[in-house]
């Protein structure tokens, strides 16, 4: 499949994901929320902490169009950029805790746009995420 097509079968697909911590390891997101805190001190490009969600296992829930990119986004050690992440390589490495991903993915939906945006913002204020903001960008 050539590189043309395959950028156009992305464009047609989105996925909301969820990254989360296991039950029992609010300690140590607690510890990621500081580590957070504290990096934000010195680069704007992380991820918003949310304050009001502070009992929560759910590190962050987020839609995307480049699954892969998004997620190594996430979780690399790249420098300073535009790009708003978790960037979690640059500040969490310290923190042993092991991290889930659950990925849904939707194509050829009538309205995708808006039931994919819909169904993010309802995982988002359900599952009350300790990053990121809620909403489309």
């Amino acid at each position: 499949m050539s590189k043309e097509r395959l950028k156009k079968l992305e464009q047609e697909i989105d996925y909301i994901y969820v990254i989360q911590a296991p039950l029992g390891a609010k300690p140590k997101v607690d510890e990621l929320r500081r580590a957070l805190i504290q990096a934000r001190e010195s680069s704007k490009d992380y991820a918003k902490v949310n304050e009001e969600h502070p009992d929560t296992l759910t590190i962050y829930v987020r839609r995307s169009k480049a699954i892969r990119d998004r997620l190594r986004q996430h979780f690399n050690n790249a420098g300073p950029g535009t790009t708003y992440a978790l960037h979690m390589g640059r500040w969490g490495t310290h923190v042993n805790v092991e991290l889930t991903i659950s990925i849904m993915e939707f194509r050829n939906l009538p309205n995708q746009d808006l039931l994919v945006q819909s169904l993010e913002d309802g995982v988002w204020d359900y599952l009350k995420p300790a990053f990121g903001r809620r909403g489309a960008k």
